[in-house]
């Protein structure tokens, strides 16, 4: 084949209207997307009917107490609202290093409280995150201890 016709046959496949290869020459490219159901985080709305009874109105001012801590950079506070026995095993200096290290935290929402016993229960919340650039959600099992009539946070063992 000369090296004319083959910048003929070219030129034709380049001069090909969209339409022929199934696209429409004339259509606007439409971004999708994808639904979400928590598009922003920070204004999510809450449960509809709140599964935490008033018992526990203690506890959900020390929760909001403990995130706002970690949300706000203050490490002390959040390692005072840890569990004495959760103080006993890892130094502040260890936790404030963890916690400076970890994923920035937009918001914690608690959905329900289940009781384990009088003085150990499980909350069950939304935890709002900024990984990089993204903004996730997961829902995380909280566990929370009653000592000397204060509640405090009891972290998830490490394997």
């Amino acid at each position: 084949m000369s090296s004319v016709v083959r910048y003929i046959i070219i030129l034709a496949v380049c001069m090909l209207p969209l339409s022929a290869w199934g696209g429409d020459g004339n259509a606007e490219v439409k971004k999708e997307t994808p639904a979400t159901p928590w598009k922003d985080v920070k204004h999510a709305p809450g449960p509809k009917v709140s599964e935490i009874p008033e018992a526990y109105n203690d506890l959900m001012k020390t929760f909001a107490e403990y995130y706002d801590a970690r949300k706000t950079g203050n490490y002390k506070k959040a390692y005072d609202l840890e569990s004495s026995d959760f103080r006993k095993t890892m130094s502040f200096d260890l936790y404030n290093e963890r916690l400076k290290s970890s994923a920035e935290i937009i918001a914690v929402r608690p959905l329900e409280v289940k009781p384990i016993s009088e003085k150990e229960v499980m909350v069950r919340a939304s935890f709002g995150y900024k990984l990089a650039a993204i903004d996730t959600v997961r829902f995380i099992q909280d566990h929370w201890v009653k000592e000397d009539n204060a509640w405090r946070h009891m972290p998830k063992e490490e394997n």
